[in-house]
């Protein structure tokens, strides 16, 4: 009996201090953050996401800043860079919707499939609100690449969203 009660407390204390917590780490900030057990969601919906632009960094990976819900109120956790993974693609988090209720989904690696490229999630207006669209997985195409979607600014400061895509390189003439 002793030992269930152990056991129960720490798995309590552990589900506790599971709750998202901002830790700020220089050159970028890290947000660690994970769902504790039991935790029903915000029935209240984030924020639109914000809209990041960085340039790529080869060997690492881009996690995305996210709305947390912290103190009956939504502040943003900004995004950081993680080193990569080789064999594996990074899933970003999402706000996932179940019942009215907004539930965090993190983010994860997943192993990468041979003759398939990780198409990547984002936010799409669907003329009321921000609506999430998962990532997949798409089947390679010789002789293309995948360009994922990505936002250009445009006359006026003003951006765009430019879907992905698969796309045929451009060939080099050798001299």
């Amino acid at each position: 009996m002793k030992r269930l009660v152990l056991i129960a407390l720490l798995a309590t204390s552990q589900a506790l201090m599971a709750g998202a917590c901002v830790v700020r780490a220089r050159p970028a900030p890290v947000v660690a953050t994970a769902v504790a057990v039991g935790v029903a969601g915000v029935a209240l919906a984030p924020p639109a996401p914000r809209v990041v632009h960085f340039e790529t960094r080869p060997g690492y990976v881009w996690i995305e800043g996210r709305w947390a819900y912290r103190a009956g109120a939504w502040e943003w956790a900004p995004g950081y860079w993680v080193a990569a993974r080789p064999g594996f693609v990074y899933v970003q988090g999402f706000w996932r919707v179940d019942g009215g209720r907004h539930i965090w989904v993190p983010g994860r690696w997943q192993r990468a499939r041979r003759g398939h490229v990780w198409v990547r999630g984002y936010w799409h207006w669907n003329g009321a609100r921000h609506v999430w669209v998962p990532g997949r997985w798409q089947t390679s195409r010789r002789g293309h690449v995948w360009v994922h979607g990505h936002w250009v600014q445009g006359s006026g400061g003003r951006h765009r969203w430019v879907s992905g895509h698969w796309k045929r390189p451009r060939r080099v003439r050798r001299r």
